[in-house]
């Protein structure tokens, strides 16, 4: 799509020409489903000659939405994104008067555009640079848009095979609109089957109906009736054709109220709808619910009724017998019966059973007993008329539930009655109103004790996590400012393990006492669980923040006594605001954690108020785990850097990692190593690296290839049962020599051995195998260390051989001779890392360096330029 001279043009030109010829022909002659593989051929070919990174179709869905139906990527170009699926068709409001034109529209870079132009953010996102739009047409409408997209920027295109491109383009469009006016037409065709099988399923159905069916003419006279009304009364239609249809089915029982309803429905050609009772030819009555609607000729005129009745005598006896025996049965049930009372339409207690006469210790009143002379409002007042269950039942007349009262009983104590009350309409006496009564006093001080325990933790006595948050749920509806303070005790496990848990339990009380006292009464304190709190600090900002976080951690570290002895401890503290890091319980708490991880990396025994650049790397550190424990291996890959004697001569190499993530990019070792030991992911990889490095070495050494190549493992894999003989059986699948392996471990690392980690070790010592420690300097390497691995050699850190030409580190030169010293005497190689200049070489070399590492000799390279440089024979130096 880049314009060349005029004579490769005419050339592109001509090719174009003889690319369109074929891809047109097929479009004009493909139908149905060949429209679709015509289409997806033409934006393949088109996408390749014009060297675009992806073309699309786009269809216009209902004048509002672009959906994209057809797509070609560049080889190594991912599919469609969701987000490209379905994009507005306001996104392409800049070009759009030119697209309705029918005219293309070249766009050779889209950073030329304004910044708030909804094209250009919706194309950055997705990394396209330049773009090319020809309008599909059906006619002179604009049925959607052809895009080829760059993820560079061009020159315009020739406005010559622009001209070439249009025309292809409106050929799509051509056989796409007659695609959908042959899949109108296959519709239309199927829609006018279907009501003609419907139709006859309609007759079919109407003779099969159990309900009865009446057809009535303007005079109320019977045009037809179905089979189910002839077996339903006996009549035939022959017999009753022509006759009026209320003198056939009405009798005594017939509802006055209804025949005047279906008049004047009649009257005014409308529908109408009951239940009443119709008779049979034998005269024997049966009750109906009906619904009639009116019926109307071809042109639009009265032209009677047609009714549906459904025959429901069965369900009217029913309801009569129930409505009569069981209407007292009914109420009761409904209600708690523990203690029942019925009232008459005056409130007079008509009927107690025992427990309500013991419940209630009823008394007369104003001439008989009465439910207000014993009931009071829950706070020991009068009850009111108005708020007696008799009183609210009648202004309802529906049944009320878990009514609540407080009822003084003889020896002055306060009980609680929870009273259900129905209406009794059809009660055969003069009962009106029933009443269950419950004496809930001792369940509402368990619910009490219960809600008090849900709310408190029950070894200090503060809030539990779930009264934090119903706490901070009730500041957000405020909308008022507050901050989240969380708080960890740094050195709280070593009390447990070193001391009796319940000295750990005594320890928590008395932090929690401090913290409290601290807080004060505005705050809320509250223990999340183990060893942290939260304090829900109302009215606090950027400011007093980090002062009250401050005293809380004061508070902590002074020394708590327990059993005459003193335990000292320390916290550390994360700080999230209201409104400004959130306005959720979860983006708050979020918040808080983020900060106080961001404290115990810096060192513990701090305070950290959550920041911007925080949260953005804790989401990033959050990403990479995700992708980590994903299906990682696919994404990660060796590289190989070269090693050198210091006499200049090749020997050997180490495999460093990398790792390019789909979503991600690429992902630097120093960012994601970090992380996956910490996600615990961190053996996985190791293991994935052997295989590798294994399998590497396997194909090298069946080329002749005879030299070392070192891989590193992290403690936690060397702490791994197991490692040292599944590392020697990938040797041996791949028929590899162990004496060229060597497997770095870093002097960081070598405090926290185990004895699995001696054993792995010591067995791959065993085989041949190397063992060289990484980063030699930096951490914890001591004679000791040394002696007890058995390492067979060393790697000085890239920090002491960068400060060999830094003024500032003139200790460099004297630290790397005592290394190189103490080295040899141990019988120990030694490998300088980061040797980037002459100078350092050459100083190194003199010194008698065994062997030199750094971008001066050779950098990380893929393993088919190492391979070319390094492992074919006639490429290896020295």
């Amino acid at each position: 799509m880049i314009p060349h001279p005029p004579a490769v043009l005419a050339h592109r030109l001509s090719e174009g020409q003889r690319l369109a010829t074929p891809l047109m022909r097929a479009l004009m002659r493909a139908t149905g489903t060949q429209v679709d593989a015509a289409i997806a051929r033409t934006i393949a070919e088109l996408g390749a000659h014009c060297g675009a990174d992806r073309t699309r179709v786009y269809r216009i869905e209902a004048g509002q939405v672009l959906d994209c139906t057809h797509e070609w990527c560049r080889s190594g170009i991912s599919e469609i994104r969701p987000e490209m699926q379905r994009i507005p068709l306001g996104t392409l409001d800049r070009w759009m008067p030119i697209l309705r034109r029918g005219e293309p529209v070249d766009v050779p870079d889209l950073h030329g555009l304004p910044e708030d132009d909804p094209a250009k953010q919706q194309m950055a996102r997705h990394g396209i640079r330049a773009l090319v739009l020809m309008p599909l047409t059906a006619g002179t409408a604009l049925t959607g848009v052809v895009g080829l997209s760059l993820f560079r920027a061009r020159r315009p295109v020739d406005p010559a095979e622009m001209a070439l491109l249009h025309s292809i383009a409106e050929a799509m469009g051509a056989a796409l609109a007659r695609r959908d006016a042959e899949r109108r037409a296959v519709a239309a065709r199927s829609a006018a089957r279907d009501v003609a099988r419907n139709l006859e399923r309609l007759a079919r159905v109407t003779e099969l109906m159990t309900n009865l069916v009446i057809v009535t003419d303007v005079e109320q006279q019977i045009v037809w009736v179905n089979r189910a009304f002839e077996r339903q009364t006996g009549h035939s239609l022959e017999a009753i054709r022509g006759r009026n249809f209320a003198e056939v089915v009405r009798g005594p029982g017939t509802d006055p109220g209804v025949c005047a309803a279906v008049a004047e429905a009649i009257r005014t050609c409308s529908s109408c709808e009951g239940e009443t009772i119709n008779y049979t030819a034998a005269g024997q009555p049966y009750w109906i619910r009906f619904n009639a609607h009116p019926l109307s000729d071809a042109d639009g005129r009265y032209a009677g009724h047609a009714s549906v009745e459904t025959v429901i005598t069965d369900r009217k006896v029913l309801e009569r017998e129930l409505a009569t025996r069981n209407a007292f049965l009914t109420a009761v049930l409904q209600t708690s019966v523990s203690a029942i009372v019925a009232l008459n339409a005056e409130g007079g207690i008509v009927y107690a059973n025992d427990e309500a006469r013991r419940l209630l210790v009823l008394q007369p009143h104003r001439g008989g007993l009465r439910m207000e002379a014993v009931l009071e409002t829950l706070d020991g007042r009068p009850l009111p008329e108005a708020d007696m269950p008799s009183a609210l039942v009648r202004a309802t007349g529906a049944p009320l539930h878990d009514l609540r009262y407080a009822i003084r009983r003889p020896d002055g104590q306060f009980g609680i009655l929870s009273i259900n009350a129905a209406p009794l309409p059809q009660a055969a006496d003069d009962a009106r109103i029933v009443i269950s009564v419950t004496d809930i006093t001792h369940a509402e001080a368990s619910a009490e004790r219960l809600r008090r325990q849900a709310a408190e933790d029950p070894l200090t006595g503060l809030a539990n996590r779930r009264a934090l948050a119903d706490a901070v749920e009730t500041r957000l509806t405020e909308a008022a400012p507050f901050a989240l303070v969380m708080l960890d005790l740094d050195n709280f496990k070593a009390v447990n393990d070193l001391q009796r848990h319940d000295t750990g339990d005594a320890v928590l009380r008395i932090a929690a006492d401090r913290l409290r006292a601290v807080a004060g009464a505005d705050c809320l304190v509250a223990r999340m669980g183990g060893d942290e709190f939260m304090v829900l600090a109302p009215g606090t900002d950027a400011a007093s923040a980090p002062r009250l976080a401050e005293a809380l951690r004061a508070a902590i570290s002074a020394p708590i006594e327990v059993g005459r002895q003193p335990v000292h401890l320390a916290a550390s503290a994360g700080i999230a605001l209201h409104p400004e890091h959130g306005t959720s319980m979860a983006l708050l708490m979020t918040g808080a954690d983020i900060a106080l991880h961001a404290a115990k990396r810096a060192g513990r025994n701090r305070s950290v108020l959550l920041s911007q650049a925080q949260f953005a790397a804790e989401a990033r550190r959050s990403a990479i785990t995700q992708a980590l424990a994903a299906d990682v291996e696919a994404d990660l890959r060796l590289v190989f850097q070269p090693q050198f004697r210091a006499c200049g001569a090749f020997d050997g190499a180490e495999a460093l990692l990398r790792w390019t993530d789909p979503r991600l990019g690429e992902i630097g070792p120093a960012e994601f190593i970090p992380i996956a030991e910490e996600a615990g992911l961190i053996q996985r990889i190791d293991a994935h690296v052997a295989v590798l490095a294994a399998r590497q070495l396997g194909l090298w050494a069946r080329r002749g290839w005879r030299h070392r190549l070192a891989v590193n493992a992290s403690a936690q894999t060397f702490a791994r049962a197991g490692f040292a003989e599944e590392l020697l059986q990938h040797l041996a699948e791949e028929d590899v020599c162990p004496q060229q392996l060597v497997v770095e471990l870093t002097d960081t690392s070598l405090a926290t051995l185990s004895s699995v980690a001696d054993h792995n070790i010591a067995t791959l010592r065993r085989a041949g195998v190397g063992i060289a420690i990484d980063d030699f300097g930096t951490g914890y390497a001591s004679l000791s260390y040394l002696h007890r691995i058995e390492a067979t050699e060393i790697k000085i850190d890239r920090g002491f051989v960068a400060g060999l030409e830094t003024a500032e580190r003139r200790d460099s030169k004297p630290l790397i001779q005592a290394i190189l010293s103490l080295a040899h005497a141990l019988g120990l190689a030694v490998t300088a890392e980061g040797v980037e200049t002459e100078r350092q070489r050459s100083w190194l070399s003199a010194e008698g360096c065994d062997r030199l590492q750094g971008y001066l000799l050779g950098r990380p390279l893929p393993v088919e330029a190492f391979e070319a440089a390094f492992v074919t024979p006639a490429a290896v130096p020295g």
